[in-house]
């Protein structure tokens, strides 16, 4: 539980480290963040540190998640041309090498527990997965290497 000393002792350093990243009102951030603190109680160190990663660690997933949704594609508003494509993604993965594994994976399976189902090695079940993810996207292992190194 936070207390009121805490709140008043460091309340407006939250406001200053708010402020770094977002214009007011900063009420519902700073709700957010004290929500935060609760969940995630410090323990020791430096307490002004430890709550200007919090603020700043909020904002970047903040962020994140605008620039996400920003880039979901908007051309798909019919449930029908999503049903189609998701059934092209489905179809794609059944002629790939090791697309079972990759069904059981979306389904929310744990690799150990693909490795068991299918009796591969768990390091078999990631390289395909990985494999596939890499085709799906559209380019090759060997390709996101070279990108990597330039």
């Amino acid at each position: 539980m936070i207390s009121d000393s805490f709140i008043t002792e460091y309340d407006r350093f939250i406001s200053f480290c708010i402020t770094r990243f977002a214009k007011p009102p900063i009420d519902d951030y700073k709700q957010d963040i004290y929500i935060i603190l609760l969940e995630h109680p410090f323990h020791n160190g430096n307490i002004k540190a430890y709550i200007h990663k919090i603020v700043q660690n909020y904002f970047y997933d903040k962020f994140r998640r605008k620039k996400e949704i920003q880039n979901l594609p908007s051309l798909v508003t019919n449930n029908t041309e999503l049903r189609l494509y998701y059934k092209d993604v489905i179809n794609t993965i059944d002629t790939l090498p090791g697309g079972e594994c990759v069904k059981l994976y979306s389904t929310g399976y744990k690799y150990r527990e693909i490795a068991g189902i299918l009796n591969l090695s768990m390091s078999r079940v990631k390289m395909n997965i990985h494999r596939i993810r890499g085709k799906l996207n559209g380019t090759t292992i060997k390709q996101r290497c070279l990108n990597q190194k330039i």
